[in-house]
């Protein structure tokens, strides 16, 4: 998936982000996960699916700036 030249001005400046899982009430989460499982619990893991718009060349310098030379 990586290999395509789409992602390569990206690559390096990673995603920063916090965010909070919550459900509506216990009833979702005993029809998600069995009771047998919550204490276990350790991980959750989300795949999101996004589209984004072009930055234009500004946001294109500042991205690039930011990026680690290898």
């Amino acid at each position: 998936m990586f290999d395509d030249d789409r992602y390569l001005p990206f690559e390096g400046t990673g995603a920063i982000s916090t965010w909070i899982l919550e459900f509506p009430d216990q009833s979702v989460i005993d029809v998600l996960i069995p009771s047998t499982y919550t204490s276990q619990l350790k991980d959750i893991q989300i795949n999101l699916h996004y589209t984004a718009l072009d930055g234009g060349k500004p946001f294109a310098t500042a991205v690039k700036g930011k990026m680690k030379s290898g």
